[in-house]
């Protein structure tokens, strides 16, 4: 990727918006690969952007955190920036966080470029065709699909319950109370008898025992 001095060093002066804006416009139009370095021209601060074929594949800077440094190009307005096609990385983990920052950035650098004097025919949708590949933010999945297993147990005791609620009204409905009645004193009866049966078994086991312990 080839630079006119404008563009590989701008010295700390109002038009460093306009600098960084068309670098980033050489590289998308280039699938330039590299690192584009910007340091902070009113106080202590440097961004490393590494690109491969123009997409963004690494950020860092004097701020270990790859967000946090984003973050702070958002407020920079002076600056010095150098673009280096030799340096490169090996991997790519880019976040689709540090993607959301830098998409905001762009669009600023977008917004401010018409001010500083580009026109819009260059820009050609920058902030679009350099985040297009960038990782997006994952879909928030329901609630009910997260914890799918203790929903479908809930749901399924609920059913059981409607269920049991409706078959207690058929059974309601198709018994008269009369009926009911007479299965409860008849329930009852068997129980009294099945308790006498039992008793007299018991008794006879437990004189059969006596009779065995005295023989």
């Amino acid at each position: 990727m080839q630079h006119s001095p404008d563009s590989s060093s701008a010295s700390s002066r109002p038009g460093y918006l306009a600098e960084v804006t068309l670098a980033m416009v050489r590289i998308r139009d280039t699938t330039a690969s590299g690192r584009l370095s910007i340091r902070n021209g009113e106080q202590f601060g440097i961004a490393h952007l590494y690109f491969k074929q123009a997409l963004l594949v690494h950020v860092a800077g004097d701020k270990r955190d790859g967000e946090i440094v984003l973050q702070d190009l958002l407020s920079w307005s002076k600056g010095n920036i150098r673009f280096d096609a030799a340096i490169s990385v090996d991997y790519e983990d880019v976040t689709w966080q540090q993607a959301q920052i830098f998409a905001r950035w762009l669009s600023f650098l977008e917004m401010r470029a018409l001010l500083q004097g580009i026109p819009r025919s260059r820009l050609n949708g920058l902030m679009h065709s350099l985040t297009g590949s960038l990782p997006g933010q994952p879909l928030a999945l329901p609630q009910e699909v997260k914890h799918y297993e203790e929903y479908s147990e809930t749901a399924g005791i609920r059913q059981r319950q409607r269920i049991g609620g409706r078959v207690n009204q058929v059974v309601e409905r198709a018994i008269s109370k009369e009926q009911l009645q007479h299965v409860s004193h008849s329930a009852v009866r068997h129980m009294n008898t099945f308790v006498q049966q039992t008793g007299q078994v018991t008794q006879r086991f437990v004189k059969v025992l006596q009779e065995k312990r005295r023989s």
